[in-house]
């Protein structure tokens, strides 16, 4: 008497099928999630710099974005109140500074002031607006920030990277 289920072998082929089809969709999965770590990132400077600026015209002082590229850090910092030569951390903001994720590169910042360790962009509502633009990477794509006086645009992702 035959008994209705499956052999061992028809088992084997299917798990073999279904093996070999997450090994061709697994590289695909990762980069589009790093595609979207990327988008995220973007958008997340791109509103910190919208941040900045509306700081700065309300409360008059200085606002500024530091970056540090070498440890893929970027931190916010105001003028002090009695001397605004001299940047304090943001009220609110604990002057932790906040860290890319690992596989995100800085590639390129035009406009950025330095001070040899550091880039930096000073929105200051008693002078000129910056016009600068940075640019960050993974290894499949890029993405820009344009600052142009106090309008802030993201560029859409560019063709691939190659590291």
């Amino acid at each position: 008497m035959k008994t209705k289920g499956f052999t061992f072998a028809e088992l084997l082929v299917v798990l073999v099928i279904m093996a070999a089809l997450v090994c061709i969709a697994a590289p695909y999965a990762t980069q589009t999630n790093n595609s979207q770590k990327l988008k995220q990132e973007s958008l997340n400077i791109a509103i910190t710099f919208d941040f900045l600026i509306d700081e700065a015209i309300n409360t008059g002082r200085a606002a500024k974005f530091t970056l540090n590229s070498n440890k893929k850090t970027y931190w916010l910092e105001i003028a002090a109140k009695e001397n605004f030569q001299q940047f304090v951390p943001l009220e609110g903001y604990l002057g932790l500074p906040h860290r890319l994720g690992s596989d995100l590169f800085i590639i390129e910042t035009t406009g950025f002031d330095s001070d040899m360790k550091n880039e930096f962009l000073v929105f200051d509502p008693a002078r000129p607006w910056p016009s600068a633009s940075i640019t960050l990477a993974n290894k499949y794509e890029a993405a820009a920030i344009r600052i142009e006086g106090a309008h802030v645009e993201m560029i859409n992702s560019q063709s691939a990277y190659q590291n």
